[in-house]
């Protein structure tokens, strides 16, 4: 008996590595009512066991409350979900303990509906979906939502420039800083340039552009003024 109940072991012994692997890395799905929206990307659920939780949209970075269209895109994320049962796809959590997950409303990927609405980035950072990159393309080119103003200053740069303009004494507070606005304060705190510029090609790039750490991207600017002075023009991919 146990030389039969070895064999049939040593048989299917390779099935539970699989049935292991299977079983940690599907993704978590649940369904929640949605309690309340910070902003254009996170929103609170409330599970069935009246706990709370707060979900940070995978993939996509909103404008600040406190940027232009920053309200606009929580009006609209509100629209969407709030009040509603969402299914949760859990894809990881991030530094502030928050759930980090698709969104569904139904058939609608939440996500990727504020990208095409334009209220919302692809963010790069932390996602290489190339479904989004191709709808923040394409709401980029019709000007919808935030993209009817020809620059606007993408979330994550707006909150490192508000972290520079708080450690530099006298900088500029409020409003919609960019790191643009503040390379030419006055100050002991060494601030970083802006632009970089393609020595070849005689492009320049924003630091959130996926080339602008190119080998050829040895020309620094402090603002875009400086890079158009010098014979660059501006990046089709990330509009500077």
């Amino acid at each position: 008996m146990r030389t039969h109940w070895g064999r049939v072991y040593l048989k299917y012994a390779f099935l539970f590595p699989l049935v292991f692997f299977f079983t940690a890395f599907r993704p978590v799905f649940s369904a929640s009512r949605v309690v309340g929206v910070s902003d254009g990307d996170t929103i609170t659920i409330l599970h069935d066991n009246r706990e709370q939780e707060r979900i940070r949209l995978y993939g996509i970075d909103s404008p600040e409350k406190s940027q232009a269209f920053g309200q606009k895109a929580k009006q609209y994320a509100s629209t969407l979900v709030y009040g509603k049962t969402v299914s949760i796809r859990v894809m990881d959590r991030d530094k502030y303990g928050r759930t980090v997950a698709w969104v569904y409303a139904g058939d609608m990927n939440v996500n990727a509906e504020l990208v095409r609405a334009g209220y919302a980035w692809h963010y790069r950072k932390y996602s290489k979906d190339a479904s989004l990159q191709r709808l923040e393309d394409e709401a980029r080119m019709a000007r919808r939502g935030l993209w009817v103003d020809p620059n606007p200053v993408p979330p994550w740069e707006y909150r490192k420039g508000k972290r520079i303009s708080a450690a530099i004494p006298g900088s500029i507070t409020g409003g919609s800083v960019s790191l643009a606005q503040i390379t030419n304060a006055e100050s002991p705190v060494p601030v970083q340039a802006v632009y970089h510029g393609n020595v070849k090609s005689r492009k320049f790039h924003r630091p959130s552009c996926s080339v602008y750490d190119c080998k050829n991207c040895m020309a620094v600017f402090r603002s875009r003024e400086d890079a158009i002075n010098a014979g660059y023009e501006p990046c089709r991919m990330c509009n500077p």
